[in-house]
């Protein structure tokens, strides 16, 4: 980007109580040039709409989106912003995703299943051609996601910023560092060294009848503190049996590091959801500001919420001024 140009972000309509956060801190960093864009989301009454955007014309354009409630209106609602943004020209996109819907979804790992996250990939990707375009994405589910986009999007973790939070409260002597599965142990593998802890990987076998049966631990728990380590959390019911089942094996105590808190069940609202995590065996559960949860996590004095914003931010300003983006993936 030249250093003249103008930056507007936008985001989806839900979105924006992160795009704010995110603003605040890039504005820190680039100033008066940076502005929160105008646009306008109509409803038809046959529930089709229409986007429209203030003039954009060869400025810098950031876009955030993140994963909602209403998560396939607000997908539709990115491609039209997309498509407007696009279709006025501007010098260059960058769609950041702090959490990219179905990210879940991106590979066929059952026989006639559709992989939803690849095709979103290369559907946004279809809107990005210009040469100075890019996608940015905050520790997604799998490696593999960020090659879905042309070109490969970029990437940035917030584990090392929930691990320094977690750092500062506790003394590390008798903790270990829990893997929940090898796709973890793969993604933060990384976190024991940088903590200077031991690790230990766990395996789960399930039934369709029982769901989890059964959890075998690669190592000895008995009388240690044990964190554990995962990209998100959904209703907690995995990570919950998981933690009874490290104290019935002689831990101590756990809590958690999940960055993104999802927090949603089909069968309880957000006061009865967070009522069994102030329930459960997990004493802590740290997590960030990727999706918009704080309104959930205001009901359970077991979250500590932390933000994320800085580190986008100055991915973003990498992005823009041509800076590199390896650092912000380190631990450290």
């Amino acid at each position: 980007m030249q250093n003249g140009k103008d930056i507007i972000l936008f985001s989806t309509t839900e979105t924006r109580p992160i795009s704010e956060g995110i603003f605040k801190s890039l504005k820190k960093l680039i100033g008066r040039k940076v502005k929160l864009g105008e646009s306008e989301v109509e409803t038809y009454p046959n529930n089709n709409l229409r986007v429209q955007t203030e003039e954009v014309r060869d400025k810098s354009v950031i876009i955030v989106h993140t994963q909602t409630d209403s998560v396939h209106d607000e997908m539709v609602e990115l491609i039209g912003l997309l498509d407007a943004v696009k279709n006025a020209r501007p010098a260059q996109v960058i769609l950041v995703m702090p959490y990219m819907p179905y990210a879940r979804a991106e590979r066929h790992n059952a026989p006639h299943i559709s992989a939803i996250g690849r095709w979103y990939a290369r559907t946004l990707s279809d809107f990005l051609l210009g040469e100075a375009d890019s996608v940015l994405l905050v520790d997604p589910h799998s490696k593999m996601m960020r090659e879905y986009f042309d070109p490969i999007a970029e990437e940035v973790t917030l584990v090392p910023l929930l691990a320094n939070h977690f750092k500062k409260s506790h003394n590390l002597k008798s903790w270990v560092v829990v893997y929940p599965d090898e796709g973890a142990a793969d993604r933060f593998g990384k976190l024991s060294e940088f903590l200077k802890l031991s690790s230990i990987c766990t395996a789960k076998t399930r039934s369709e009848k029982y769901g989890i049966d059964s959890l075998f631990v690669t190592g000895d728990v008995k009388g240690k503190n044990c964190l554990i380590i995962d990209d998100e959390i959904l209703s907690g019911g995995t990570a919950f049996w998981t933690a009874d089942s490290l104290i019935a094996m002689g831990a101590k105590s756990v809590e958690m590091i999940a960055v993104h808190p999802i927090l949603k069940s089909s069968g309880l609202d957000d006061k009865k959801l967070m009522e069994r995590f102030e329930k459960s065996s997990i004493k802590k559960f740290y997590v960030a500001d990727t999706v918009c949860a704080e309104h959930k996590t205001k009901l359970c004095k077991k979250f500590d919420l932390v933000s994320g914003s800085p580190l986008i931010s100055t991915a973003i300003f990498r992005l823009l001024y041509g800076g590199s983006l390896t650092k912000l993936r380190e631990f450290k």
